[in-house]
Order: C-alpha cells, then sequence, then structure tokens
C-alpha cells in the first residue's frame, strides 16, 4: 500500500520507521517540520508516563513498557552510546497512584523514608512524605562511570573539548545490597537514528506541507496516518485537543547528575540533559503561547532553587524554551473512514493526543498503529479480490 503519515515528531516518525521495519509499503512522511524542530526535540527526554488522563491503563502500561523495551535494547547495542541514551538516578514526589502503574517496569522502585522527601525544599506547602523514589543502575553488568553523550552530529565536537560528564560509581544510587537495578530513567536524541534507517529503508520524507485536510492527502494515498500533535484538533476536527504549555529553563550545571520531579499541578522539577540541565516546568491547558513568559521563568527559578538551593548555585543560564504538547482527555489511536469532496472514500489511522507522554509510548503506539494498517490491508485486498471476481 502506499501509505502517508501526517507529522514529522516523534510519533510520526517512530510509526514511518515500525512500519518499514515490518513491512513492504510505500512509507512517506508529510510534515511542514521535523527535527530539530519538534516538540521532543526541545522536551527534557525523560521516560515517564505524564498527562495521559482518561488513556486506560492497561494501554499506556503496555506502550510504555514496549518503548521502555525498545531503549534498553538500544541501549545495549554498539551505536547507544552515540544515540545520546543514559541512565540516571530519578526521585519523583506528590505522585497520586501509590504504586504507579509503571513500577514493575522500571528497576529498583523503593519508597522513600520521610528524611529523604524532607531533604527536598517546595516552595509551596510541603511534599507528601509518602512520596516514591526510582533508583536506576545497571543490571548484570559491571558500574563504573556512565557518559553523557549529546546528540549525534555533535559528538565529535564534544570529544575535541574534552567535554565528558560522568557519573561517579559513589553516586549511583541502589535500593539495596546486590546486583545494581536496570535501567529506567533514560534520554535520548534518537531522532537522526530513526530517520536515517526509515530513509535507507525506503522512505521518503516530503517537508514543508501544512496539511489542514487528510482528504487531499488521500487521494494521492491508499492509507493517510494522522500523527499532527498538538494540530490536530484543526487537522481532525476533534475539539478534545488542547495545547498544554510547557516552558522550561536550561542552564549549564554538569555537576548536576540527577533527576528530581514534583508531581503536583504546582511543582518543580531538575533534569539533567547530555549537554545542560533542564529546570521546570508548567503544564497550562489551552494556552498557545509559544513565547517564553517571564513570570514562568522567576517560577522555575525560585521552585527550582528552593529543592536544592546549593545544586544550582553558579549554574549559567542558557536560554527559555516554550512547547506545546498534544493534551486530550485520553490518546485517539483509532481508523476512520472519511470522504473526499469529490466523494473518494480516504482510510485514516489516528494517532494522537500523547499529552506529555509522547517519548513515553511511542513505540507502543506505533505497535498498535501498525496492527490497524494490516486490518486495512485486509479489507483492501479483499475488496479487490471482489472487485476482479465481479468483472470474471
Amino acid at each position: 500500500m502506499k501509505i502517508a503519515i501526517v507529522g514529522g515528531g516523534i510519533i510520526g516518525i517512530s510509526t514511518a520507521l515500525f512500519l518499514k521495519q515490518n513491512s513492504n509499503h510505500d512509507v512517506t512522511i508529510v510534515t511542514e517540520k521535523t527535527t530539530p524542530n519538534t516538540t521532543a526535540d526541545g522536551a527534557a527526554g525523560i521516560w515517564g508516563p505524564y498527562l495521559l488522563d482518561e488513556t486506560p491503563v492497561p494501554d499506556q502500561r503496555r506502550w510504555a513498557k514496549e518503548t521502555h523495551d525498545l531503549i534498553e535494547k538500544y541501549w545495549t547495542s554498539a551505536e547507544g552510546g552515540l544515540m545520546g541514551i543514559s541512565l540516571v538516578s530519578s526521585t519523583r514526589l506528590n505522585m497520586e497512584q501509590i504504586p504507579p502503574m509503571w513500577h514493575d517496569i522500571v528497576y529498583g522502585f523503593r519508597k522513600m523514608d520521610q528524611s529523604e522527601v524532607k531533604a527536598i525544599g517546595r516552595v509551596n506547602g510541603e511534599h507528601n512524605a509518602s512520596g516514591k523514589r526510582r533508583v536506576m543502575g545497571r543490571l548484570g553488568v559491571r558500574v563504573s562511570m556512565f557518559k553523557f553523550k549529546i546528540q549525534a552530529s555533535e559528538v565529535q565536537k564534544s570529544k575535541k573539548k574534552g567535554n565528558k560528564r560522568l557519573i561517579r560509581p559513589q553516586d549511583t544510587l541502589f535500593a539495596g545490597g546486590g546486583k545494581p537495578p536496570k535501567a529506567s530513567v533514560i534520554f535520548f536524541h534518537l531522532f537522526p537514528f530513526f530517520l536515517r534507517e526509515f530513509k535507507q529503508r525506503g522512505g521518503k520524507v516530503i517537508l514543508g506541507v501544512k496539511v489542514s485536510d487528510l482528504t487531499k492527502v488521500g487521494q494521492n494515498y491508499d492509507l493517510v496516518i494522522n500523527c499532527t500533535g498538538v494540530w490536530a484538533g484543526e487537522v481532525a476536527k476533534d475539539a478534545k485537543v488542547a495545547p498544554v504549555r510547557g516552558q522550561v529553563m536550561r542552564v549549564r550545571a554538569p555537576w548536576i547528575y540527577r533527576v528530581i520531579l514534583d508531581d503536583r499541578d504546582d511543582g518543580n522539577y531538575i533534569i539533567t540533559n547530555q549537554d545542560s540541565v533542564v529546570l521546570g516546568g508548567t503544564h497550562q491547558y489551552g494556552d498557545w503561547n509559544t513565547r517564553p513568559c517571564e513570570k514562568d521563568s522567576q517560577f522555575i527559578t525560585s521552585g527550582c532553587q528552593t529543592m536544592f538551593p546549593s545544586l544550582l548555585a553558579g549554574a549559567e543560564k542558557i536560554k527559555d524554551w516554550v512547547g506545546l504538547r498534544p493534551g486530550r482527555s485520553s490518546v485517539r489511536l483509532e481508523r476512520e473512514a472519511l470522504t473526499a469532496s469529490n466523494g473518494r472514500k480516504v482510510e485514516v489511522i489516528h494517532n494522537y493526543g500523547h499529552g506529555g507522554s509522547g517519548i513515553t509510548i511511542f513505540w507502543g503506539c506505533a505497535k498498535d498503529t501498525f496492527k490497524l494498517v494490516q486490518e486495512v490491508e485486509m479489507e483492501q485486498g479483499h475488496d479487490r479480490m471482489r472487485f476482479i471476481t465481479s468483472r470474471l
């Protein structure tokens, strides 16, 4: 089949790659822009279900595990370092569900004691003392030093400068004695690798096209897959889609090697990346403003400094950044039959509404999308057979 995937973010690219890895379909990505100008490119890049709202928990769990397994496989591959995949110790506070549905997907999950919780500051009120911590390391592999690498295009530059960020063995936290736990928080810059493999397998990319009507795209394809993210409200005429504005601040602080996330609505977070540290953040529903706001910058600065005052002392601000998460009451992953203005039937599969979890569930969603593609292929094959039979 000739398949058009509309949207060049993490969902569109991963869906396109999954199709090429598992079929011989003619796949083309049609998009206004792609990496490095997508929401996922600017985000902190941490695995962890977030803002999935009413999405069925079994779906969340399945998609998250499929994606976690993929990233872990890449991490152990020869190119894992070049992909920028890293592991860090992570603390999550004030979670609504204890334990979360993903507690047995990650490794080294343990409860924090009150002294650990109280050691982390908060601007408003106190942290819930029943918070949970996920603690990461490497299972079955000796833990010495982990190197954080930035995205592939900058690796050589980084080597020339000797820019290496290491986690010392004594800084790696474990839940107890014996073997250290397995990977569970992962950062990555996979876009270049995904796009490269997609093209090597014969995939095509059409850039600079902003799609507003899926039926027009469908005039030239057997199937259209809608991965338009926050723009799906316009493209799919879906009133349930709304932006969830996220503003973050990037700083230079190479001594920070950990992740701290406060899950309350007014919570902050500190997330180490390969070449910077991300301080956050906001999740403002229905806000389309993509310009940094000084009020939000002050909220981020004061909140993160209160968490660990000494940790950010001397940090150098790089920039503020704003992205629009594709908010929806639940992920939409389903088929729809549309009719073009000329009466032609257009088969569409929707894959959007991933909230703040695009990089956490992308591969699981791609796999389920592929199953729907197989359904369409089977039905269209039957239709062609019936047509041929009727002409005999």
